[in-house]
């Protein structure tokens, strides 16, 4: 490896302008957000070359799985940068991915920003040689796949377990004695309150504040009128319009904006305290892209409140579209709205076994008992033999 010449003060700052500056990419809002899913990278089945869309996230990391080669085009062109497989200290190699695209022969190629000088260098690496990573749901905290994920996101939902403990145990205090404690004890009950907000139920809890948030919201979405929000998400998206389909997009881009500053920003820690190593004391110059992060994911925070009230917003207002766009009449009542919503995002969910008739009478004066939701039915599964 070739060795780093010049100041290390002057390199740790290069390189976090070069990291953040390609935080700055341009993100694209994404098309249908969902709420809080955990999105898998997968290609569409067309075979055509053109561009791809890699999931429901609109930004994602690709950490390498073998030596990487860059290259100025999709499919070939000059050789822009060789990148091992991990980091001097043990870890994969990062890159922040622009697009996807497949070119002629099939192969699937990301764009992607280099961590490497000059600034905005973009090279093209082969989708076989990275896994994608979606940038939000790493950070709300879906860790699972491999046993010390499995086993830091246990460890971090005990601590939001005990976190949210203690919100409700200080929303229980009484009210003391005197004009000024009880006006304090009256403040730290309501912001107690207002946190708790952004908890979802405790068997529904994340390892991450930022995931907590979003999963709440996505619960209160869907729960008040019987919907699975994640099912009927990508249905009631698409019939979105007008000014909250603006406000979503704008909620949704400050949320991935701000997320990817803050693994950026990590990156960049990371790659400051292996290159200053060396240098002693300046490796602490580390910690000033890490309080950088910390603001970063802050802001996310904010964001995912934002989002959340919005994605609220839009159950509230679009839910009958829904209804509509699926040709179901609308309900009469609460009772038949929830219990008509609960057929519909099982079937939604599992595509069979639920029945929904599609009477012909649609009147204002249709009794009670004609509404379709009385012809809802659950319908058990032939037996193995009977294909």
């Amino acid at each position: 490896m070739t060795s780093v010449k010049g100041s290390p003060g002057r390199l740790a700052a290069a390189l976090t302008v070069v990291l953040v500056l390609a935080g700055c990419g341009r993100t694209v809002p994404p098309g249908a957000p969902a709420p809080s899913t955990p999105a898998t990278a997968a290609t569409p089945a067309t075979p055509g070359p053109g561009r791809v869309r890699l999931g429901e996230g609109s930004t994602y990391v690709a950490v390498a799985t073998t030596d990487v080669t860059a290259r100025s085009t999709p499919g070939g062109g000059r050789i822009v940068g060789l990148f091992p497989k991990a980091t001097p200290w043990g870890s994969p190699t990062p890159f922040l991915v622009k697009q996807a695209y497949r070119n002629a022969t099939g192969e699937t190629w990301l764009q992607v920003l280099l961590p490497r000088r000059p600034n905005e260098l973009i090279g093209w690496v082969r989708r076989d040689q990275v896994r994608l990573r979606p940038v939000v749901h790493r950070l709300e905290g879906y860790w699972g796949g491999t046993f010390v994920g499995r086993l830091l996101a246990h460890l971090l939902i005990r601590r939001q377990e005990r976190q949210q403990n203690r919100l409700v145990d200080a929303r229980a205090i009484t009210h003391p004695s005197g004009k000024l404690r009880a006006s304090l004890a009256e403040q730290r009950e309501q912001t107690a309150t207002e946190r708790l907000e952004h908890y979802p139920d405790r068997d529904r809890l994340l390892a991450t504040r930022l995931g907590n948030i979003l999963r709440a919201a996505e619960d209160r979405a869907g729960n008040r009128y019987g919907f699975g929000a994640v099912t009927v998400w990508p249905r009631l998206y698409p019939l979105v319009s007008g000014r909250l389909a603006g406000i979503l997009l704008e909620h949704r881009h400050q949320l991935d904006v701000a997320t990817r500053f803050c693994v950026t920003l990590v990156i960049d820690a990371a790659l400051v305290a292996g290159l200053l190593a060396p240098y002693g004391r300046w490796t602490l110059l580390s910690l000033v892209p890490l309080a950088l992060a910390w603001l970063s994911y802050r802001a996310a925070l904010a964001a995912a409140v934002a989002y959340g009230v919005t994605v609220e917003a839009t159950f509230d207002l679009y839910r009958f579209e829904l209804l509509k766009a699926l040709h179901l009449p609308l309900p009469p009542d609460g009772a038949s709205e929830r219990r008509l919503n609960e057929i519909v995002s099982e079937f939604l969910q599992r595509g069979d076994g639920w029945t929904l008739s599609y009477p012909r009478r649609t009147g204002v004066g249709r009794r009670r008992g004609d509404h379709p939701l009385a012809a809802a039915r659950h319908q058990p599964p032939p037996p193995a033999g009977d294909a």
